[in-house]
């Protein structure tokens, strides 16, 4: 225990940690001997941590395998001319990765496109219309931070999600701070969203200080902050939350229908129905498969995406059949594992990402859930999802160059004042779980990573 009161000590008088709430626990991953235990059955708040429990969760309930759906349907009859006498209806499945920028190859229009072709569709008398349940209305976590929600790691999830549900805006600062700065031009292109900008133009070499703020489904996003030219690049561009991704998604697949030669008449919309609405009377004209769970979630940890993670934790929920909204998913989600013989005590769940400053888990718990994790044949896939320090996703530059580099490999977990890694340590020819979770530090975040940095190439270079 001495390597465990050198933490204390270093802990207690550290300026930035003397006062914050601190919990480690780490056992070896073999014998699942408890080497260190400060604080580890104290809830804390976890951050992105949660991430893990998400992804775990899902991958043993619904297996590595299961694929979002999203389905075309019509209620219309097709004539021997190739004009469909009906709409085309849009129902998603969840899926929080269709569009998006993280996969290479996300065909949805191009296969919809020759699935139309494949019947003769030449002409589409309707319209264009997604079909959303009433719970997409209220997609946001109620404990979720206003200031969080306009931006694009605080993007909704929905039934229907698009390109990430994000929308980039490329700004074009000027060198006068007192001025507006010019937007250029916004990706995807926006119809019927009016953008007030408020955004000053910033220091050079700045970049993006910005925030916007809007809500689901409002057709106008507040920008503010500033944004300061970059040396070498023409833009600075800034992402956020898109407000109404479905409408974006129906837009984008009527001009693209058109482009390839297939006649939309009707109007596009979204709207929204019954979770139980009866699709029977609607014939199906192509149903989309989303990349495998696995893949999704080794993109989830690996880069930190909320939105990802939101998908899965509201896939998690329709599996389990305990409810739709985040309190009752995290309800399921906790007898799912207490079931599994791992204690639940002060464990509290109300999203999927970690984004909810209303999350506790303890760290205990955490590498409990590693230690299930590892003994699974889905592991040396999940495995792939975790960051290696110095090396890949959200630990590209930590330990960078030192002993610890490729050794650490660790979810990390940040929001304001709370720092979190939980993940593996490979010393001394022996591998080690371990969970760290620091809440309400003092100072700033850049202090306390070197400090946890320090910590684990102590760990790799001497042992415990």
């Amino acid at each position: 225990m001495a390597f465990q009161k050198m933490i204390i000590n270093d802990v207690s008088q550290d300026s930035s940690l003397s006062t914050s709430n601190f919990s480690l626990h780490l056992k070896e991953s073999n014998s699942g001997k408890v080497l260190v235990n400060i604080n580890a059955q104290q809830s804390m708040i976890p951050a992105s941590n949660l991430k893990l429990l998400t992804t775990i969760t899902a991958i043993d309930l619904m297996g590595a395998d299961f694929r979002f759906t999203t389905t075309i349907y019509t209620d219309g009859k097709l004539n021997e001319a190739g004009i469909l006498n009906g709409n085309i209806f849009i129902k998603g499945g969840g899926d929080p990765s269709l569009g998006s920028e993280k996969f290479e190859d996300n065909q949805f229009f191009l296969r919809l496109l020759k699935a139309l072709n494949s019947k003769g569709i030449t002409k589409i008398q309707g319209g264009i219309i997604a079909l959303l349940p009433i719970s997409d209305m209220q997609p946001i976590p109620d404990t979720w931070v206003w200031g969080d929600i306009g931006n694009y790691y605080g993007a909704p999830c929905y039934s229907l999600n698009y390109l990430d549900n994000m929308i980039k805006i490329a700004f074009k600062p000027g060198s006068d701070m007192t001025k507006i700065s010019t937007i250029n031009h916004t990706s995807p292109v926006l119809n019927g969203i009016d953008l007030i900008n408020q955004v000053r133009n910033g220091k050079p070499q700045t970049g993006d200080n910005s925030v916007f703020y809007t809500v689901p489904f409002s057709n106008t996003i507040l920008m503010k902050g500033r944004v300061g030219q970059m040396t070498n690049k023409e833009f600075v561009v800034v992402k956020g939350a898109h407000p109404n991704p479905a409408q974006q998604l129906v837009n984008d697949l009527h001009q693209y229908l058109i482009k390839n030669n297939i006649t939309i008449v009707g109007k596009d919309t979204v709207v929204f129905s019954e979770e139980n609405r009866d699709s029977l009377s609607l014939e199906l004209l192509y149903k989309h498969s989303s990349e495998r769970l696995i893949d999704i979630v080794q993109k989830t940890n690996s880069q930190s995406i909320n939105l990802f993670a939101e998908g899965i934790y509201q896939a998690i929920g329709r599996k389990m059949k305990y409810g739709l909204d985040n309190d009752s998913i995290g309800m399921g989600i906790k007898r799912y594992w207490k079931n599994k013989g791992i204690s639940v005590n002060g464990m509290h769940i109300v999203d999927g990402s970690g984004l909810s400053n209303y999350n506790h888990i303890t760290a205990s718990q955490f590498t409990a859930l590693m230690s299930y994790a590892q003994k699974q044949t889905w592991y040396s896939d999940f495995e792939k999802s975790i960051p290696k320090a110095g090396q890949s996703g959200t630990l590209y530059k930590f330990c960078k160059g030192t002993i610890a580099e490729g050794k650490v490999a660790a979810k990390t977990g940040t929001l304001s004042k709370i720092t979190c890694y939980t993940g593996t340590i490979n010393s001394q020819n022996q591998q080690l779980l371990f969970s760290m979770m620091i809440n309400f530090y003092d100072g700033s975040s850049t202090k306390v990573t070197k400090w946890v940095e320090k910590l684990f190439c102590k760990i790799v270079d001497q042992g415990l």
